[in-house]
């Protein structure tokens, strides 16, 4: 029986690592049979509960059910099992990159936290036509950067790349200013965060536009959807 409603879950990825962590399976030595097993189960008592359940999760269990079939059914030739896809092999890498990224996010909750109140003590001057849309908060910077990860997590699991590249918020606050150089004077914050490359890349982009926010070489407003930065003025 269990005990964690659907609409608790992000997609089917996060269900299959709750059901992965919950049946005591190991990811990288996973028997596939018992994963579909499990993910059948699960949708069958939130049927009977009468949960609304997401077409998502009955895309992927078609996808399952398909090589389960192929998998059980005999064959007369050998050739036809050669044929047969590498199922396992491909929600293992969808899991590992979707389990890289949900720990990226929480990475980057504790960053964000630790520079929260540094940066709503910092006055913001936004000029322009978004400046009386809506009362900016940092919260809604966070907000911004979470729907990205989500699209990334829930619609492209092998973008979300890892990468051993080190790069520090410093260094990227310096590519930042010569990439912002040749921006329009406002841009959108989440066309930014799109054109990393990598997870790391992702998470010190957000943190150095923080910093940027908060010694005041950016400034921030939004409007219901989106962050819009603004290239401060000197002199």
């Amino acid at each position: 029986m269990f005990t964690i409603s659907i609409d608790q879950f992000e997609g089917p990825l996060d269900l299959m690592l709750y059901l992965i962590k919950d049946k005591k399976l190991d990811l990288f030595d996973l028997d596939i049979l018992v994963l579909i097993e499990q993910y059948q189960l699960y949708l069958e008592q939130m049927h009977e509960q009468r949960f609304e359940i997401a077409t998502e999760y009955i895309s992927e269990f078609a996808g399952l059910i398909e090589y389960k079939s192929k998998k059980l059914i005999p064959t007369i030739k050998a050739e036809f099992e050669e044929e047969l896809p590498e199922e396992p092999v491909d929600i293992v890498a969808r899991l590992l990159a979707y389990e890289q990224a949900k720990k990226a996010s929480e990475y980057l909750k504790t960053q964000y936290e630790q520079r929260m109140q540094l940066l709503s003590k910092t006055p913001t001057t936004f000029t322009g036509q978004y400046d009386t849309i809506k009362e900016q908060t940092p919260q809604d910077l966070y907000k911004a950067f979470e729907k990205v990860m989500a699209r990334l997590r829930l619609m492209n699991p092998y973008e979300m790349k890892t990468t051993n590249r080190e790069l520090s918020i410093s260094d990227r606050i310096n590519e930042l200013r010569a990439i912002i150089s040749h921006r329009e004077h406002v841009f959108s914050l989440t066309d930014l965060l799109n054109e990393s490359e990598d997870i790391h890349t992702l998470i010190v982009t957000f943190l150095a536009i923080l910093d940027m926010i908060r010694l005041r070489e950016l400034d921030f407003t939004t409007t219901e959807d989106v962050v819009y930065l603004q290239r401060r003025a000197y002199g």
